[in-house]
């Protein structure tokens, strides 16, 4: 029961963070003209699992994160405390049956938190500026999103209660082509397939660099760790390839 469950598992994250196609080309001039706006692109990594305080629940707490999440930690404590200049905690979870780690802050989940309403992130406290729906998108696809192909992108949520977010600003900032599944797993499923605006393109272009540590750090540690055969590695990637194919069918019609 348990390979099955990790084998499971590793279908949902690898389609984020495995054979990713090799980042574009970018210049750095591009990545010059990106700026990303701090508490929105911070706003876009919250995990949202069953709303914002089922599990980010003890007093100042910022997010929780994965083990193989640290390169995401990192970063995102580097952009709070150079562009926010706040300091921020962050300290193991022990009691968890999983290794994780937790950030706090009283004055920055002050802030983040100002933007819900209960479990839910409010589109009426989020201003309707173009900068800011791409640091949020930004963010989004940062922490769960992949690049199938040349043009078409994907965020996937697991039991998100703000989902619909991303679709809202997808269509505020322009993009005409997005595609929404959903998979009725343990747990749920929100997919959002998607050509971005060239200037969306742009912010998630200059990510690439941490979303390949994010992507070294899951291929060094899961995948030895749960000594998948070669011959099941095989079939999660066919299946994997399987399912962007038919993505891409769709995105031709």
């Amino acid at each position: 029961m348990l390979k099955v469950f990790l084998i499971s598992g590793l279908l949902i994250i690898s389609t984020t963070l495995l054979g990713q196609p090799t980042s574009k080309s970018v210049s750095p001039q591009v990545y010059d003209t990106v700026k990303l706006d701090p508490t929105y692109f911070i706003l876009g990594t919250l995990s949202d699992y069953m709303g914002r305080f089922s599990y980010v629940n003890k007093k100042f707490q910022i997010d929780r994160y994965y083990s193989i999440e640290k390169p995401l930690v990192e970063y995102l404590n580097f952009l709070i405390t150079n562009e926010l200049k706040i300091n921020v905690t962050t300290v193991p979870d022990n009691l968890s049956e999983v290794s994780l780690y937790e950030t706090f802050s009283p004055e920055l989940s002050s802030i983040l938190n100002s933007y819900f309403i209960g479990d839910y992130l409010s589109l009426k406290n989020l201003k309707n500026q173009p900068e800011l729906n791409y640091s949020y998108l930004a963010g989004r696809y940062y922490r769960y999103g992949d690049r199938i192909n040349d043009s078409i992108y994907k965020i996937q949520l697991a039991n998100s209660s703000d989902h619909k977010i991303c679709d809202t600003l997808l269509r505020r900032i322009g993009c005409t082509k997005i595609h929404f599944k959903y998979l009725k797993n343990i747990p749920a499923q929100f997919i959002y397939y998607f050509i971005p605006t060239s200037r969306l393109e742009e912010y998630f272009n200059s990510l690439d660099q941490e979303k390949t540590k994010l992507e070294d750090l899951y291929n060094d540690f899961v995948k030895p760790k749960h000594a998948f055969s070669d011959t099941t590695l095989k079939k999660i990637e066919a299946i994997k390839e399987k399912k962007y194919q038919e993505i891409i069918d769709l995105f031709k019609k």
